[in-house]
């Protein structure tokens, strides 16, 4: 084989001259990753910025709901116990005309029973049912005044037992027994002194305790 003959070894690489792609540098490697996590840090602090400033506002609504059910509970215990202080006062003004009314028909009762009992002992005059039309006109005009007070009297029991305290009817129910009855069939008979005059005080001891809206410690 000639030399022509003989196969060359072409000293030039046919692949050589195909461009290989540029590898990237160190430093742009570094600038490239620093670029992406400035992006990443940037965009993560807008979200906990979002989010901090979400959980702040439902805080915030939350103290703020809080503080509000708060003034509402503190507004309506005032206003309870406004009402309460109001009950409370329109209750003793009504006691008060009630224990007034009851004290001072108890009074008037008491001495138009002295009056017919006295006028009785004068006359030694025994009161009997149907006697009335023999019995002078004087008389008569006593009776007459003895049975409107017992009424008015009764009257007075009776709201006593509705409106008052169960110390005062039983102070009201005391003294009414000194006293001849003020319901039922008619009796004529003494007050009971000085049993009168003691149940009447108790009573009035009752009245000093419960009308005043700070009793005082005598009482």
């Amino acid at each position: 084989m000639t030399d022509d003959e003989m196969p060359r070894s072409d000293s030039t690489d046919p692949t050589s001259s195909i461009d290989e792609p540029a590898q990237p540098t160190v430093s742009g490697v570094r600038q490239s990753t620093r670029r992406r996590v400035l992006g990443d840090a940037s965009f993560l602090g807008n979200v906990v910025v979002a989010l901090v400033a979400l959980v702040s506002a439902g805080i915030g609504g939350a103290i703020s709901g809080i503080t509000s059910h708060e003034s509402l509970q503190a507004q309506l215990k005032t206003e309870r116990a406004q009402l309460d202080d109001q009950h409370a006062t329109a209750d003793r003004e009504h006691r008060a005309t009630v224990y007034k009314a009851f004290i001072d028909d108890a009074n008037t009762y008491q001495l138009a029973s002295d009056d017919v009992t006295n006028w009785l002992d004068v006359h030694k005059t025994t009161f009997k049912k149907g006697a009335t039309t023999n019995l002078p006109a004087s008389f008569n005009k006593i009776v007459s005044h003895w049975l409107s007070t017992r009424h008015d009297f009764q009257g007075s029991v009776n709201d006593v037992y509705v409106y008052g305290s169960p110390e005062a009817w039983s102070a009201a129910s005391l003294l009414a027994g000194t006293m001849p009855p003020a319901t039922g069939k008619i009796v004529i008979r003494a007050v009971t002194y000085p049993a009168y005059n003691d149940r009447y005080n108790d009573f009035l001891t009752v009245m000093c305790q419960e009308l005043p809206a700070q009793p005082r410690g005598s009482c």
